[in-house]
């Protein structure tokens, strides 16, 4: 009988146990390579939006990410015996997404008459997004509230590849790629 094999960094630290009822559950690798990790069972449920507030409330939920709207924050303060995101009952921990959003209009779903191609559906969808548009601040400021903010970019604010006017002047590798930002504010 030969000696078992040292535990290897690509074995995982969770073992798949099974799927059953939109719950993955997963079981410790007592032999992952870092130790056997800490909890013994891990259980992913498949849950709406609509359920993981209360989940959490309620303790059929230990872990979330609900989707972080102005209500949302609400809903977490008013749980909270102090009125605050960090409470009793309820600990939010939030992190800058390294990402942004975009809107799109369906024209499958959004149309005159059923005709996807006509003037009067592009027109409609044309009018559509002006609005939106025009509104972006609006749309952001009370579904996020403070929690985001409208860029007119497509990179997110968390990257490093960010450029502002306080970033001094940068030289892309290629030539053509050149851009030059002024080291200070505009007065």
């Amino acid at each position: 009988m030969s000696a078992p094999s040292p535990p290897s960094p690509w074995a995982p630290a969770p073992k798949f146990v099974k799927f059953e009822n939109g719950t993955v559950n997963f079981e410790a690798n007592d032999s992952y390579y870092l130790g056997a990790p800490k909890i013994k069972y891990v259980n992913f449920l498949e849950s709406q939006e609509t359920d993981k507030l209360n989940g959490v409330v309620t303790g059929t939920i230990d872990i979330t990410d609900p989707s972080f709207s102005a209500d949302t924050v609400d809903a977490i303060q008013q749980q909270n015996s102090n009125g605050e995101l960090d409470g009793d009952k309820i600990t939010v921990d939030t992190v800058d997404n390294l990402g942004y959003g975009y809107m799109g209009i369906s024209a499958v779903a959004v149309n005159v008459g059923g005709d996807p191609g006509s003037d009067a559906s592009k027109d409609l969808r044309k009018g559509l997004a002006t609005v939106f548009a025009a509104y972006r601040e609006l749309s952001v400021e009370s579904y996020y509230g403070e929690r985001a903010t409208v860029i007119n970019y497509p990179i997110s604010n968390t990257s490093g590849l960010l450029l502002s006017p306080l970033t001094p002047a940068i030289r892309w590798p290629s030539p053509w790629m050149s851009m030059a930002i002024p080291s200070t504010p505009p007065a």
